[in-house]
């Protein structure tokens, strides 16, 4: 199973197919039509085959109101990964599109929502320092730690070391790790006094280590 189409409401076909094709660099797909029903679609260049946005007529009723409702919200229709969002604001600012929200870093991700002249607003986005591969487990403590982009370097390799224990066990070992490079203490929302103490991780150690111990004495008794 996989997803083949989405849809996007807008209020003109042909003009939605000149701004999703000739400014933002989509391809168009499918094009027909059946009586006064007409089935629009574009693709990304980078995956001819792949999913298709279905540029659909706000004609129906629920179509409209759903369109409207979701802009009335300041609420993005679509959302689209870009290489660099920058660069991409800067090249369709030249072309006349209209921002409603400038260049923006969130948590993990630049963004920013242009007005398509359609109807909707369009989220682009960039995940920082992430590229195109999928998140590792220690880049998920990382974005959760709110680690400095200066720092992200030197604690991401002993993060990944701590990625099997609690998340406060791995925030004690990667701010040792911060404190050795110069930088201050990475902040979360868990108490101090809800974290484990040194002491008494190797306590646990030592119990799981004479469990284990007992259950082997065990199964050689058994044998």
């Amino acid at each position: 199973m996989r997803i083949k189409w989405t849809t996007l409401y807008v209020d003109d076909q042909d003009r939605a197919l000149q701004f999703y094709t000739d400014t933002l660099g989509f391809q168009k797909k499918a094009d027909f039509s059946q009586g006064n029903y007409r089935w629009l679609t574009v693709v990304s260049p980078d995956d001819p085959n792949g999913t298709e946005l279905v540029l659909e007529s706000n004609a129906n009723p629920a179509g409209k109101a759903y369109q409207e409702a979701v802009r009335a919200q300041g609420r993005p229709a679509a959302q689209f990964l870009v290489n660099d969002v920058q660069a991409e604001h800067d090249r369709l600012v030249g072309k006349g599109v209209k921002f409603t929200v400038p260049v923006t870093s969130t948590t993990g991700s630049i963004i920013a929502v242009l007005d398509d002249s359609c109807g909707n607003l369009i989220q682009l986005e960039t995940h920082v320092g992430l590229g195109s591969r999928p998140l590792r487990s220690s880049d998920r403590l990382i974005e959760m730690a709110r680690i400095p982009a200066m720092t992200r370097g030197c604690i991401d390799t002993h993060m990944r070391a701590c990625v099997m224990h609690d998340f406060s066990a791995a925030l004690l070992h990667a701010n040792r790790r911060a404190r050795c490079h110069g930088a201050t203490n990475l902040h979360t929302r868990t108490s101090r006094k809800d974290r484990p103490s040194t002491s008494n991780r190797v306590t646990s150690r030592a119990v799981f280590r004479r469990r284990n111990r007992s259950g082997a004495h065990g199964r050689r008794k058994t044998r």
